[in-house]
């Protein structure tokens, strides 16, 4: 059967009516342009927070309003299918013009079968876009901005048989305009093979092997490089995947994890046992009607997160040496999350979904000295991990979307999130309510 193709057109302003939006979307239906494989989505959206910086305290509301323009492709060629696009954003405040940006977000997927037995898929990813304020370490207002991308390839054989082979790999970076140690460089990799064991169609066994290495640098452009760390982290997962009936679904992983984390400094040592424990991830979707569904999530995962917070002077002893140099950083060691959802269709229309999150953030304090190798008479750095606490982030949210006509729908969403103090992290609060309307162009139309 032929996929017809969608031309999309999404706008929200904030001191513009909706019904200008509608304007925009206004086409012409070309009915021989029913396997049009090129797609374009304008969206244009308005942001109101009540803490844009995550402050406890003096929290500073403001205004957003994003525009986004998306050209994309999805064919399908026989066994091939092609996927790609391309969003670029102008995003403005209302009361901080400072932290206007501009930026853009480019994703591919390819995905075939070779025979009978083998697939397929790779995707490639890269964007630009402003710095989360949501870690609450961040004291500064000025504009910082996000580069990340991401590469990735699986193949799996066996298609149809009770046990298939799969392979994976993929790579991820991150980058800022302006490093500091809240925002440091990141790189990380993932190698994995597993094989899966299905006796029937609703039912699957999986065990696999992944080894992670990743790098941390907080750039020479802050003084801060001798912070600058490699991890590498082994799991060993065991998964499953589960239709219980035809309403119910449930996939889940459990991991046993090593992570051990090096300086890549000279002459510094990391003083640090990294991480050896279980993780993992649960994902249940329930519908017991056509109408309403439920989705309940969970997850343990360690992070390579860390920041630093404090410079002091010490002038306690250290060997024989009076007089050492200390700074303090957080880091993120293990984040355990759950959340839940709830969607209902009220109607063809209207569509209504409630969630709502809670994160708990394990940070670690840890300390860097410089001392003097009494052997070889140089100064040397270590560094110690201390105490540690958890912080809780929790949120809660509500949105609906109304489709008025095939080609145009409307939604508004209001969230709120509450987080705790942790070693480097300030408790804050923070509402946001955000609409935007979505016009939309096809063949079908």
């Amino acid at each position: 059967m032929t996929a017809r193709r969608t031309v999309q057109l999404t706008w929200t302003r904030a001191a513009a009516p909706l019904a200008a939006a509608a304007a925009l979307a206004c086409g012409v239906q070309d009915a021989a342009a029913d396997n049009w494989p090129v797609y374009v989505t304008g969206t244009e959206r308005v942001t109101h927070d009540s803490n844009l910086f995550r402050r406890d305290k003096d929290p500073e509301s403001d205004t957003q309003s994003s525009t986004e323009v998306t050209v994309g492709l999805d064919k399908s060629y026989g066994r091939q299918t092609y996927q790609a696009s391309l969003t670029g954003s102008v995003n403005r405040f209302a009361n901080n013009d400072q932290l206007n940006n501009n930026g853009f977000q480019a994703l591919g997927n390819f995905a075939t079968t070779v025979g009978k037995d083998i697939s397929l898929t790779a995707g490639i990813g890269r964007s630009r876009a402003l710095a989360s304020f949501d870690n609450g370490t961040e004291r500064s207002t000025a504009k910082n901005i996000r580069d990340s991308s991401n590469y990735a390839v699986n193949a799996r054989y066996g298609l149809y048989g009770k046990i298939s082979i799969g392979a994976s790999a993929s790579h991820f970076e991150q980058d800022y305009t302006s490093t500091s140690g809240i925002y440091p460089e990141q790189k990380s990799s993932s190698y994995g093979v597993d094989a899966r064991y299905s006796p029937h169609d609703l039912l699957s066994f999986g065990v696999g092997l992944r080894h992670s290495p990743g790098s941390t640098s907080y750039g020479e452009s802050n003084g801060n490089s001798e912070l600058d760390y490699e991890t590498r982290t082994n799991n060993l997962d065991f998964s499953t995947a589960w239709r219980v009936t035809g309403l119910s679904s449930l996939s889940a992983r459990v991991s046993y994890t090593k992570q051990s984390r090096e300086s890549r400094a000279p002459d510094s040592q990391l003083l640090d046992n990294g991480y050896q424990g279980w993780t993992g991830s649960l994902d249940w979707r329930y519908t017991p009607r056509g109408r309403l569904s439920y989705t309940l999530r969970a997850s343990r995962d360690t992070t390579n997160n860390a920041s630093v917070y404090e410079a002091t002077n010490d002038i306690s002893v250290f060997q024989t040496l009076k007089g050492r140099t200390t700074d303090e950083y957080g880091d993120s060691r293990v984040n355990t999350a759950i959340a839940g959802g709830i969607d209902w269709d009220a109607s063809a229309k209207i569509r209504v979904g409630l969630d709502a999150s809670l994160t708990f953030l394990k940070t670690q304090r840890t300390s860097k000295a410089n001392y003097l190798d009494l052997q070889t008479g140089q100064f040397r750095t270590y560094y110690a991990p201390g105490d540690e606490q958890t912080g809780r982030l929790g949120s809660v949210g509500l949105n609906a979307t109304y489709s008025a006509q095939r080609w145009l729908s409307l939604s508004c969403g209001l969230s709120y999130a509450k987080r705790s103090a942790d070693l480097f992290t300030e408790a804050y609060k923070n509402t946001s309510v955000s609409c935007s309307a979505s016009a939309t162009l096809n063949a079908q139309n």
